[in-house]
């Protein structure tokens, strides 16, 4: 495969005729106008979905990728981070440790940390109650873009239903039966993916994300997982710290 693309209506931030386009081209075979062949191509599909407005992203240090964007018209609207951590420079006494002081700081309140798989046993509307849970969450990120969450039914098949969704590593904070917080990992290739971390505003500013951050770092060293990735938005000062 020397390159591919796609099509698709946004996951998060949906709009009528919002459509995001991808074109890859493997380094090899870059220069030689495929990429142009494919985004051409795309964006005939694009139109005939009745798109009106295109997004997609870039690196940062692939200069050609960004001029490539550039000469077909596209504006930078918002900046991601990537953040890695290499899993065995981290000792597991010392996320042990701060899981159990952070658990004996919230257990006045009730409040407890439960794993989707675990959840998926005792709740019958589980899968309902991880959408509005990540629904709200999402509705406070600040992705550069405004627009509609997906229906349930897209999120069962698009999120749920992901092979490299993980139920038993997506951790849900529970306060008495109201799910207030998420932190989730996914596969990656060779790594593992932190797709989210989130609290509900009530709940912010008291070590609930620590906490569930910390759930996720121990998860994927008991798996023996060589590194974590995540990303956030550029302007996401309290997620970043």
């Amino acid at each position: 495969v020397a390159a591919y693309g796609y099509v698709e209506e946004p996951n998060i931030a949906a709009v009528p005729g919002r459509i995001r386009i991808r074109v890859l081209v493997a380094p090899a075979h870059r220069g030689h106008g495929i990429g142009s062949a494919l985004y051409d191509t795309l964006l005939a599909r694009a139109l005939e979905a009745g798109a009106t407005e295109l997004v997609t992203e870039a690196a940062d240090d692939d200069a050609a990728a960004r001029r490539f964007l550039a000469r077909r018209g596209f504006a930078e609207y918002h900046r991601r981070i990537e953040s890695r951590l290499a899993l065995a420079d981290i000792e597991p006494a010392t996320i042990g440790r701060g899981i159990d002081a952070l658990t004996d700081a919230f257990f006045p309140s009730g409040v407890r940390i439960a794993t989707y798989h675990q959840l998926l046993l005792a709740v019958p509307d589980a899968a309902r109650r991880l959408y509005e849970l990540d629904a709200l969450l999402w509705a406070d990120v600040p992705f550069g873009l405004t627009g509609a969450v997906p229906s349930f039914e897209r999120y069962q098949a698009m999120e749920l239903a992901d092979p490299d969704f993980l139920p038993q590593a997506t951790f849900v904070a529970l306060d008495g039966h109201r799910w207030i917080g998420l932190g989730a990992l996914m596969n990656g290739r060779g790594f593992l993916l932190n797709s989210i971390t989130g609290v509900a505003r009530e709940w912010r500013g008291r070590g609930l994300a620590r906490w569930l951050k910390l759930h996720t770092i121990r998860w994927a060293l008991e798996r023996n997982a060589p590194e974590l990735r995540t990303f956030n938005d550029a302007i996401n000062d309290a997620i970043l710290g």
